[in-house]
């Protein structure tokens, strides 16, 4: 990214923000060599700019990123369908969904949320808590090991009898303090909550839904990702391969001596899984993670000795650690070789995992590119200070030893790490570090990132939405800056204010219309003279309106390098008045990276804005683990088509053609052994059937609601963890390979219309519907490629309850019947 933005500024000396179609061409090689002028033709359609000799760069920027449309040399493989074609946009509403436009849209058409009425210092005590909890949907075995993991850790803060501030409880959810949707739902458990004291509760038995549904569905879980089958459950079981608690296991041992019942169990879960609480199961994670560490300590004190990492050693392997091909430094690296490596306790004196309070400002980028994973923890920090301290479960720095908690794929998981850390020529930490050297928290979490995605360099250039994905699970996509919003600005800021209430997190990367100075970043970024830097990660730390001002709050994850304009700490405008100081409780002055931008500005200046929303103890979710079927889509054509332009196709009667996408009027696709992909009419041709995973959603809406809320997420194995790379045909250097399979998501509704279809390669594509509940709705799940990798389709659900029922024996007829019908 940082070389097209470079590349742009070259041609950009008049700073309009415009390329034209020839220097266009010429950007598009920086981003593949091998773009063809069918591709380039397929991107300009895709961005609004045919038939013009110009485009916005920002336009451009946002297709490059993949969330509003992916690059055309990825797209044209991908298939992505051709509004402009056949029928015309408003008859196909294939990839309506896929516009970055409606995340907007959505946002602003949303209620504004009230202010929730919650002490946040109220002490909650075990009955109250447990009371809320299973409101939540939360199983009380699990409500009691949360609260005695709170006694534990906030033992100053309360005791058993009185409780804990409420705010610890929430930490422990996850519930960000600024998300009102999520604090809205814990408000209204409690009120229900108080009306149930009084009843007594009991430690429910092993055999309890609420215990035994979620320890069946991890066991599901494992036996999809071991490739397993159902009569396998008691052996991985027994193998200890399941991350259980320790109620969990103990409702599991209960099927000792009646093995077929588990399997017939699992089998059942296999066809239509549980609904379960969206943050359970961080007890058996936090378990785990804790015996783990606690046997370590044990035996490193036995022996006199500190803790090396023996997956991971850095000082006997470094390379394997560093380098995604265990030998070398791949193509466009940034991770700066270190000269050697030290233990945290001998590159500072008595280091300290956390040295008062938590601030982005503690947070200091070092020599690789993980901008995207800082400004994701800039942007959690700025949320809640004290939520770093959640995903360090049991450490101990004498030793040597951090468990670090994760979430993959919505399920929680953890890490461990030893204290060996990369350094400098002068001895010192050369990646991420703390402002204060003493505090170490932020160079193992980076070292632990990097671990759970196999290296380094893997790790080097990403996406914060990703990065947040990988500590609190749930979506991400980008909020879209239109025409419209530049010239009403305030209607994105209303977008950004409702996304923050509901509890996203938000980055952005700037393109500022000036001319950059080349290079001159910590990993090569071009910066500007406004002081931004471009292809760079930034958190947005709050959206703040005062006195009539409209501000965007900011931070560099390099500890320095601000905006220099309006509203900066140079106030060349004596914009700082007393007043304005008081009203958003700017204390500015340090150069610490974090800065105000007026929401204009921000709109003048911003390429895009990523966001992350995880999904709060509001929602229940229900999983399913499949695996794709293998083989292409394959049409026979019932009559033959001429091709009438350079991006589409000739099939003759009778011929086949792999289909790659489908829609309303046109098809995209190739014929066997021809490497030329093109339109072709759909109606042409007759799919060749094959399976396609199909699941039936059934909705039962709260009677307090209209609509219940249910999102719907296809997920594939996230490519950062498989450490693959490959050889480039033009320097023969190794490259990293995060490419993914083209997947697609098809909703159809009760009328048999599509809903919505996602289309993308991408660890995930997902959807959002607001349904009156009731059964009709199908979801299809398949690979364009045809691949058979293994995938997760899971349903998020607010204000009701869902099941989500596997459909064997359907085919892709019944999907090309319902675009039909559009």
């Amino acid at each position: 990214m940082e070389q097209v933005i470079e590349t742009f500024n070259a041609f950009n000396k008049s700073g309009d923000g415009l390329i034209t179609y020839v220097e266009l061409q010429v950007l598009l090689q920086t981003v593949d060599p091998e773009m063809t002028e069918d591709n380039f033709k397929l991107m300009m359609k895709e961005t609004g700019a045919e038939g013009k000799d110009q485009m916005k760069f920002v336009d451009f920027l946002s297709w490059l990123s993949g969330d509003k449309g992916a690059p055309a040399v990825i797209k044209a493989e991908a298939g992505a369908a051709d509004t402009g074609k056949g029928m015309g946009e408003e008859d196909d509403d294939e990839d309506r969904e896929l516009d970055d436009d409606d995340d907007v849209a959505k946002l602003i058409a949303e209620l504004d949320l009230e202010k929730v009425d919650l002490n946040l210092d109220k002490k909650i005590n075990r009955k109250e808590w447990i009371t809320i909890m299973k409101e939540l949907n939360m199983d009380v075995a699990e409500a009691n090991e949360l609260f005695d993991d709170i006694g534990e850790e906030c033992a100053h803060l309360g005791n058993p009898e009185e409780g804990y501030p409420l705010r610890e409880f929430l930490e422990e959810l996850k519930l960000e303090i600024e998300d009102l949707e999520g604090l809205k739902a814990i408000e209204k458990a409690a009120k229900i909550a108080q009306t149930k004291l009084d009843q007594e509760e009991e430690t429910p038995p092993v055999d309890n839904p609420k215990v035994l549904d979620p320890a069946v569905d991890k066991l599901v879980r494992e036996l999809d990702k071991h490739q397993r089958p159902a009569t396998d459950a008691w052996a991985i079981f027994e193998e200890g391969k399941v991350p259980l608690s320790k109620v969990q296991a103990a409702a599991l041992n209960t099927f000792g001596t009646k093995k077929e019942e588990l399997v017939e169990k699992v089998k059942a879960f296999m066809r239509t899984p549980p609904l379960v609480s969206s943050v359970a199961g961080q007890n058996a994670c936090r378990e785990l993670c804790t015996a783990e560490v606690n046997r370590i300590v044990e035996k490193c004190k036995a022996d006199g000795t500190k803790f090396t990492d023996p997956e991971w050693d850095m000082t006997t392997a470094p390379k394997p650690v560093l380098w995604v091909d265990k030998e070398k430094p791949g193509y466009d690296n940034t991770v700066a070789e270190p000269a050697g490596y030290k233990r945290l306790t001998e590159i500072v004196t008595d280091p300290v995992l956390f040295k008062g309070g938590i601030k982005p400002g503690d947070i200091i980028q070092g020599q690789i590119g993980t901008c995207f994973l800082l400004g994701a923890l800039g942007a959690i920090v700025s949320n809640n200070r004290e939520s770093i301290r959640k995903f360090f479960i049991k450490y101990d720095v004498e030793t040597g030893v951090y468990g670090v908690r994760f979430c993959l794929d919505g399920e929680w998981t953890y890490v461990i790490v030893d204290d060996w850390m990369p350094v400098n020529s002068s001895g010192n930490l050369l990646y991420a570090h703390s402002k204060d050297p003493q505090e170490v928290w932020c160079p193992i979490l980076e070292k632990a990132y990097c671990k759970l995605h196999t290296c380094y360099e893997m790790c080097d250039g990403g996406f914060a939405a990703e990065a947040v994905f990988n500590f609190y699970g749930g979506v991400s996509g980008n909020l879209a800056i239109t025409e419209a919003h530049q010239k009403d600005p305030l209607s994105y800021f209303k977008s950004l204010l409702q996304a923050r209430s509901r509890g996203y997190l938000l980055c952005c990367f700037f393109a500022p219309k000036q001319e950059a100075k080349k290079g001159s970043g910590k990993c090569g970024e071009a910066t500007f003279q406004s002081g931004l830097v471009g292809g760079h990660c930034y958190s947005v730390l709050k959206v703040v309106e005062a006195l009539g001002n409209y501000l965007v709050v900011c931070r560099n994850p390099w500890g320095v390098g601000e905006w220099q304009g309006k509203w900066s700490d140079k106030n060349q405008y004596g914009e700082w008045t007393d007043e304005m100081k008081a009203a958003v409780g700017y204390q500015g002055g340090a150069n610490d990276g974090k800065f105000y931008m007026d929401i204009n500005d921000f709109i003048e200046n911003v390429g895009l804005v990523n966001y992350a929303r995880p999904f709060g103890p509001q929602w229940k979710k229900t999983t399913q683990y499949k695996t794709f079927q293998k083989g292409p889509m394959v049409a026979t054509a019932k009559w033959t088509y001429t091709a009438r332009a350079a991006d589409e196709i000739t099939v003759e009667k009778g011929s086949t053609v792999e289909v790659k996408a489908l829609s309303a009027g046109w098809w995209y696709g190739n014929k066997p052994g021809d490497d030329k992909k093109g339109y072709f009419p759909g109606n042409y041709v007759r799919l060749n059937d094959r399976p396609i995973a199909r699941f039936d959603l059934v909705g039962d809406r709260d009677a307090d609601v209209a609509l219940m809320s249910v999102v719907v997420i296809l997920m594939q194995p996230d490519a950062t963890r498989l450490r693959k790379f490959y050889q480039r045909k033009e320097d023969g250097m190794n490259y990293k390979d995060t490419s993914y399979s083209n997947i697609q998501l098809c909703i159809v509704n009760p009328e048999g219309k599509v809903h919505l279809i996602k289309r993308a390669r991408k660890r995930e594509v997902w959807g959002e519907m607001k349904i009156p509940g009731g059964a009709g709705w199908r979801i299809y799940a398949y690979s364009v490629d045809g691949t058979g990798n293994r995938f997760v389709l899971r349903t998020y659900v607010k204000d009701g309850t869902a099941t989500l029922t596997e459909v064997p024996g359907a085919d892709l007829s019944e999907v090309q019947a319902a675009i039909a019908k559009q």
